[in-house]
């Protein structure tokens, strides 16, 4: 579900956290790959989904994206369907 049209004020406060998480992490690129998904798939992911976020959260963003961009191996525990998910997931970019 694309959430464009909502606020993060219409989510309960676990998922305003990792909303707002997810977008303000400190490297832009995190911020575009982690925010741009949460952005889609936030109100449709299980609490099992949103704990799995959360483990993310707490890793470094250089970490992150040395997984994201399959530079290094991702560490067993955090290699989950989810996190394919959101490897596989391209955000839309308006380049104009």
């Amino acid at each position: 579900m694309n959430i464009s049209l909502f606020t993060s004020a219409h989510f309960d406060s676990r998922r305003r956290c990792i909303f707002y998480r997810c977008w303000r992490r400190g490297m832009r690129e995190i911020d575009l790959i982690l925010g741009s998904f949460i952005e889609k798939e936030i109100l449709d992911l299980s609490e099992d989904e949103l704990e799995e976020i959360e483990l993310l959260l707490a890793e470094e963003d250089s970490h992150l994206f040395q997984w994201f961009m399959g530079i290094v191996s991702v560490p067993e525990h955090l290699n989950t369907q989810l996190f394919k998910r959101i490897c596989n997931y391209c955000p839309p970019m308006n380049l104009l």
